[in-house]
């Protein structure tokens, strides 16, 4: 009795021809599934971070930066916390701060393992998929530019890498496409 029936909503029109953003056309159809995967993202890495000041914020000291007194010890600041987190998570570890108490290096042990394992692996994954699509995008701008509609279909005909070297246009659209965009991005990020 039930199957094939739609809910009524307050109107009376049945709620499957309702027609909202995500289903009219308005939004893309992944628009939607690649927010959620942002804020997701988003969550893990301000939480991660969250966590890291408030406990080291709390629980590590360092020495006093005036060096009025030899002996002198503050706790780090929320900038200290969150230059340790970053240096720790992205596994550089300079060791110009470090944890003190066995407390905070058992905590810290887990927190890095935690850190690389769920938050930066995250935002690796969120940030491979922008740099796949800015990648693309200038694929499609440099192939526009020097005529040429398929790159992929274009390297497919060439045999050798030899040929698409040889052939100066082709050696500018191949680097151009897969060197540009990291190196800009990184290059303005420092």
């Amino acid at each position: 009795h039930g199957a094939g029936r739609t809910l009524a909503v307050p109107h009376g029109s049945p709620q499957h021809d309702r027609e909202t953003p995500l289903n009219s056309g308005i939004v893309p159809a992944g628009w939607y599934a690649e927010l959620k995967r942002w804020f997701h993202c988003a969550f893990l890495v301000i939480s991660y971070f969250g966590v890291g000041i408030l406990f080291y914020s709390h629980v590590e000291r360092k020495a006093c930066e005036d060096d009025a007194e030899p002996m002198c010890t503050e706790p780090w600041s929320p900038v200290d916390s969150v230059y340790f987190v970053m240096v720790s998570m992205s596994t550089v570890g300079y060791g110009d701060l470090a944890p003190s108490t066995p407390v905070s290096r058992v905590f810290t042990l887990f927190f890095i393992i935690y850190g690389i394992v769920v938050p930066f692996a995250s935002l690796a994954s969120q940030l491979a998929t922008v740099m796949d699509h800015a990648s693309k995008y200038f694929q499609k701008v440099i192939a526009h530019c020097f005529g040429h509609r398929d790159l992929r279909e274009w390297f497919r005909q060439a045999d050798e890498m030899d040929e698409v070297l040889a052939n100066a246009p082709g050696a500018i659209i191949f680097w151009v496409s897969n060197m540009f965009v990291p190196v800009m991005m990184f290059t303005t990020w420092q």
